[in-house]
């Protein structure tokens, strides 16, 4: 999905601080249903509903359980937004576990215990819903986080606004609020990235980053166009390197990070940034196929101008698939990327915001500096190979490291 107007952008940067600050990603339920909302931590089940162990979401390896804090009398399934055909989605009940009824005994729920890999969408006792990813140990790392990558795209989707318990509940409370609801999240691209971010981290403990593209391009009659959005980008330990993954249009390349699919597509465009449906074949990239078929938002979505407690309706998802706008990754990253470089988008070494120009015209990469500067964000331009350079010396000690969690 992409930001065209300022004000969309200013938006979606505003809403983007607010995961500095508190690091939460935004959300609107789509359904009614009669458990509420509960906040979740791994550990607290004298208050908690659910314990999943040494994590804290609900992403664990097949043989894995997750605790109850009351006894487990029914589980059936529900299916998540996208994808809900696929044969990894509820592939089987889990196993439930009561205990002995020992009045001495402080635990009185039940155990689930997951046997196949799969995704796993539970309502439970008729009222509380769980959404739960089931990874196989035997797979690396990496196709772990394309499972984690399948699981969000089935359960976003993009919107044009915000609902206010992003801001009030922090990244926590809103990400445990997700995996217990029945509804997907409703997020802008920079919260969906958040979101992504916060999940893997918490499985693997693997470094991420949010990359943006500020898209100028030549449009017909010579004027100056402007396009933007924001992605998370991953490293990847079998890759070697930071992958990019873009939720909201289901699209990431085997294994290519966000400065090199740039690069890609200068090669194949020119300024009026246009690309051809299958552009990506005709460029030999290895783009997944595999992700839930998604869908992209109707045009009269809610928007930051109303009232942003909003109830989602069925209707507001189209009929366009969220695929249909690859060809838009020409306008957003001809000229380049860039990353914010402050607290937040896991690229604070920086200092600045910080562009890497792949621009011949200056005319263009002036535009987009001076889109830029009406947020009153330090920046500054760098070469592509510049910008390579300050990005793995800033990774280099947490990547030496490897110290990722399994």
């Amino acid at each position: 999905m992409l930001i065209r107007s300022s004000a969309m952008l200013r938006w979606c940067l505003l809403l983007m601080v607010a995961t500095v600050t508190v690091g939460v990603a935004c959300e609107v339920w789509l359904f009614n249903f009669s458990s509420g909302f509960q906040r979740l931590k791994a550990s607290s089940l004298a208050q908690q509903p659910f314990d999943y162990g040494p994590t804290r979401y609900p992403i664990l390896y097949a043989g894995g359980k997750i605790r109850t804090a009351e006894p487990v009398q029914s589980v059936t399934f529900f299916a998540p937004l996208f994808g809900g055909a696929r044969p990894q989605v509820n592939p089987t009940l889990p196993l439930v576990g009561n205990p002995p009824n020992n009045l001495l005994s402080s635990f009185h729920g039940s155990t689930l215990l997951f046997e196949q890999p799969g995704e796993y969408y539970l309502k439970i006792n008729g009222t509380d819903f769980l959404k739960v990813l089931v990874l196989d140990r035997r797979q690396p790392i990496d196709e772990g986080v394309v499972k984690i990558f399948d699981f969000t795209v089935a359960n976003t989707l993009w919107c044009n606004g915000g609902d206010p318990r992003w801001s009030q509940q922090g990244t926590v409370g809103f990400i445990s609020e997700w995996f217990t609801s029945q509804s997907p999240a409703l997020l802008l691209c920079g919260p969906t990235g958040e979101l992504f971010r916060q999940i893997v981290f918490d499985r693997f403990a693997l470094p991420s980053r949010i990359v943006t593209f500020p898209g100028t391009y030549r449009q017909d009659d010579g004027s100056i166009g402007r396009t933007t959005h924001n992605v998370p980008e991953v490293y990847l330990p079998g890759a070697g390197q930071f992958v990019m993954f873009d939720i909201n249009n289901a699209f990431f390349v085997r294994w290519m990070g966000a400065m090199e699919l740039a690069q890609q597509i200068h090669t194949i465009t020119d300024d009026r940034a246009q690309l051809e449906d299958d552009w990506w074949q005709r460029a030999g990239l290895d783009v997944y196929q595999d992700a839930p078929i998604a869908y992209l938002p109707e045009s009269h979505y809610p928007n930051p101008d109303r009232a942003t407690d909003f109830v989602f309706e069925a209707a507001l998802v189209s009929g366009r698939r969220a695929d249909s706008g690859w060809d838009n990754y020409g306008r957003l990253m001809y000229g380049g990327v860039a990353y914010f470089g402050r607290p937040g988008y896991g690229t604070a070494f920086l200092g600045r915001y910080t562009y890497g120009v792949q621009h011949e015209d200056p005319a263009l990469a002036q535009n987009a500096m001076n889109w830029i500067a009406e947020f009153n964000l330090p920046t500054r331009t760098v070469s592509p190979d510049q910008l390579r350079v300050l990005l793995e010396a800033g990774f280099a000690e947490q990547i030496a490291q490897a110290d990722w969690r399994r």
